[in-house]
């Protein structure tokens, strides 16, 4: 029997010696012989594993060779040898050399080992995961950026775990994200991590975590994922239904990370109440939008962090919001929210502090319509204007009329859906018929024709976008006659197939046709060439379609084609977008808090189809778009200068860390 001294990492150094038995084993051959005395004797205060001197501090803890002693006078020698002889790793020396096998002694120097191995090297910010998977970063082309960096030690060290992370669109939170993780398994060794995400984006999820971080979840498909040990990969919607979230409930969490997080901006939701029910140690909240209408959304997304920390909602109101729920009440109200939320949130924005994006080339290709494709263009407008004048305001007959008239602009296909709909209810203009029968007959517009010339004039890849499942149609099949590789993508298509398509286009393809629902969430870095085969009326959906490919990862300039048909709503539109408001070449940020709430939507479109459907003509028209353009950059400067709004610099500002 001997006396194990107790270990020096952490609450062990205060436990009492523990007796165990020592178990050696003889090796064949070997004729055993007694250990030869230590020169003293262990001491429990003194370290189980001692460095041999600061400039190596894990000299010991290797298999190498035995160091030689520090540089110094002889008593400085003496001391070392005697340090050394007490080791672990000499004891075991000594062993092997009469024969002896201590298998204690081995556990106890490989964890020694392990543990000085992944001491944090200098200048990293005692980050481990930055060491320990940096081959794999340096393989898979991983660069980390110091605001993500930054992000991790934040949540790590002042935020608990617990935080939510709102960068703007295409800084990485999913890098974040997993850094985090992959941080808590190296430091504490969790082994139950719930990932709740939209069904359209767990593939992509699947792929960063394996591909970057050497992670690869399970794949909840049944009711027995649940239990299963690691990293639980799964959509919320699946979670949030009855027979699966008794059992989520039921279970302990190590770490939840939840993406798209504002879609618990409420309460009442299932997917709020699953979240706050979920018996969890750490919980990361990630969305770039955590303010879409009001306050009351953050204060729902916080308390899910903090359970109570900002006290109920009456309270809260009361001390820092103006009457109407909507703004803090005053500067200094809004200087207090800030200090408050920095406890919370983490937001970084593009800029110098951040990243700096590939600049973004903008083209117009002008699209001339063919004489019978005029034909139906001008009997739909003169439709438009009669029923509008008829009823003198704008309602859902006219709304959809004026979605025909631009859907003519984008294929006759997708005009055709729209007429039949249209026809349940109104009879009718014969004009308009008469002429979408001759142009059905045709089967190839003046678009289409333009858009198989640009591709093959550009010669490589590229995504087109489109806003109609009818023109997406129609272009694969004008594509695919053409011999150009095209791959459909669109909302219809599950997370599996989604994957496996982005995945073909990547490898073989040379064209991805996509339509609006299809392209939410995901990444397309690898391309750098965009084709808007038709625009849609909300500025912000133009500026998802760009952001697929201009985000974090983009190396190369991003080429934005534009299709436009000369003299239509699809010009006047351009026009709005490109040339007024200059969409194009800048990342949205001031427009994100007008158009990114309902009313102030249903505003501006209202506005620009009073305009569109009563054209007073090139001249005037013009000048009421110009007017429009600059009332809405208006409100998007005074809504900044609010105190509080923001998404302001006093509220969601670009500094996510204080001084």
């Amino acid at each position: 029997m001997a006396t194990l001294p107790p270990a020096s990492t952490g609450l062990l150094t205060s436990w009492p010696p523990i007796t165990v038995p020592i178990m050696t084993f003889t090796l064949p051959g070997w004729a055993p012989a007694p250990s030869p005395p230590r020169p003293e004797r262990w001491t429990a205060a003194e370290p189980l594993f001692p460095r041999v001197c600061p400039s190596t501090p894990a000299a010991v803890a290797s298999t190498a060779p035995r160091p030689g002693p520090p540089p110094g006078p002889a008593g400085a020698l003496a001391a070392w040898k005697v340090r050394w002889s007490r080791t672990d790793f000499a004891a075991i020396l000594n062993q092997l050399r009469h024969g002896l096998f201590d298998p204690l002694r081995w556990w106890r120097l490989g964890q020694q080992t392990y543990e000085d191995w992944c001491l944090p090297l200098p200048g990293e910010g005692n980050l481990l995961v930055t060491r320990f998977l940096s081959d794999r970063f340096r393989r898979a082309g991983v660069v980390l950026y110091p605001h993500q960096l930054a992000t991790v030690r934040r949540v790590i060290s002042d935020l608990g775990g617990r935080a939510l992370l709102a960068d703007e669109v295409g800084l990485g939170k999913t890098i974040e994200a997993a850094l985090i993780l992959r941080e808590y398994q190296l430091r504490e060794g969790i082994s139950r991590i719930l990932i709740l995400v939209p069904s359209s984006l767990v593939w992509q999820w699947y792929r960063e975590l394996s591909d970057k971080f050497g992670l690869f979840p399970v794949l909840q498909r049944t009711a027995f994922d649940w239990q299963r040990p690691g990293v639980i990969l799964a959509s919320l919607d699946t979670a949030k239904r009855a027979e699966h979230r008794d059992i989520l409930e039921s279970l302990e969490w190590d770490l939840v990370i939840v993406d798209e997080a504002h879609r618990l901006k409420n309460e009442r939701t299932l997917n709020w109440q699953l979240v706050n029910r979920l018996r969890k140690r750490y919980l990361l909240l990630l969305t770039a939008t955590p303010v879409q209408n009001d306050l009351k959304e953050l204060f729902n997304l916080v308390r899910l962090l903090h359970p109570g920390g900002w006290g109920t909602w009456s309270s809260f109101r009361r001390r820092f919001l103006s009457p109407d729920g909507r703004n803090p009440r005053d500067e200094q109200a809004a200087a207090s929210l800030q200090r408050l939320l920095a406890q919370t949130m983490i937001r970084h924005r593009h800029g110098p502090e951040t990243v700096i994006l590939p600049p973004r080339h903008v083209h117009r290709i002008d699209v001339h319509l063919r004489e019978d494709e005029w034909q139906l263009y001008d009997a739909v407008r003169g439709w438009v204007r009669r029923i509008y004048r008829e009823r003198g305001y704008l309602d859902a007959h006219v709304f959809a009329l004026l979605t025909l008239e631009r859907e003519i602009c984008s294929s006759p296909a997708a005009a055709a859906l729209t007429l039949a709909r249209i026809t349940r209810t109104d009879p009718g203009d014969p004009q308009v018929f008469a002429a979408l029968q001759v142009l059905l007959q045709q089967g190839f517009g003046s678009k289409l024709q333009s858009l198989v010339h640009l591709i093959r004039s550009l010669d490589r890849q590229l995504v087109v976008f489109t806003e109609y499942v009818a023109s997406q149609a129609q272009i694969l099949s004008i594509l695919r006659q053409a011999g150009i590789a095209a791959f459909p993508f669109d909302g219809s298509m599950r997370p599996g197939r989604k994957e496996w398509v982005k995945r073909m286009f990547e490898q073989r393809g040379q064209v991805l046709v996509s339509t609006e629902s299809g392209g939410e969430g995901i990444n397309l870095q690898f391309c750098n060439t965009l084709v808007n085969y038709d625009l849609p009326w909300n500025p912000m959906r133009v500026e998802q379609r760009i952001g697929r490919l201009h985000r974090l990862g983009q190396t190369r300039p991003v080429e934005i084609y534009n299709l436009v048909t000369v003299g239509t709503v699809e010009e006047h539109i351009f026009y709005l977008l490109h040339e007024k408001i200059r969409l194009f070449e800048n990342v949205v940020g001031e427009l994100d808090g007008i158009l990114g709430t309902r009313s102030g939507l249903e505003q501006f479109q209202r506005s620009l189809f009073t305009i569109l459907v009563d054209w007073p003509g090139a001249r005037q028209g013009r000048q009421a778009l110009d007017v429009l353009a600059q009332s809405l950059l208006a409100a998007a400067r005074e809504r900044r200068r609010e105190p509080g709004r923001e998404l302001t610099p006093g509220l969601l500002g670009k500094k996510a860390i204080p001084p």
